[in-house]
């Protein structure tokens, strides 16, 4: 299985749900700044990396685990990679793709655009890091929304 988490940048919003999913970070609290921040690829990724696969990991079933910036066309993405894959032998049934979109809020954006945009990490992580401790409990929703479904696939 490929699992692909993504969001507008594929480095803030996907890089937590993705790390939670990895059991790099809680599901049981609400996360450091400085557990944030330490996550691979977390407020790292060139704004030019657009459309880029990350690697996170694999899963405790195998499964690789990926983020994806997927800037506002994130749909548009998975059809071209589901297609790609496709042709190169891999059922559509074996990758999942989770939007980390619908989890992203106002501080979230300010704060990805201060650090990534700007550069103005000092003022951004701050700001992102308010925004994910506000959604983290939705994100651990997703994650285990995305484990159940995975499961009967797996048995």
């Amino acid at each position: 299985m490929i699992i692909i988490f993504h969001c507008y940048g594929g480095t803030h919003t996907s890089v937590v749900a993705a790390s939670i999913h990895l059991n790099l970070l809680p599901r049981d609290r609400t996360p450091t700044v400085e557990e944030f921040t330490r996550l691979p690829y977390f407020d790292r990724v060139d704004n030019r990396a657009g459309g880029c696969l990350h690697y996170m990991g694999r899963n405790l079933a195998g499964d690789a685990v990926f983020t994806l910036s997927g800037r506002s066309g994130g749909a548009e993405l998975e059809k071209i990679l589901l297609s790609l894959l496709e042709i190169m032998g891999v059922p559509r049934e074996a990758v999942a793709f989770i939007n980390c979109l619908p989890h992203v809020n106002l501080p979230v954006r300010i704060g990805g655009f201060l650090s990534r945009r700007l550069g103005l990490a000092a003022l951004g992580r701050p700001l992102l890091s308010l925004g994910l401790k506000m959604r983290y409990p939705s994100l651990v929703r997703e994650v285990k929304r995305l484990e159940r479904q995975l499961a009967p696939k797996k048995g």
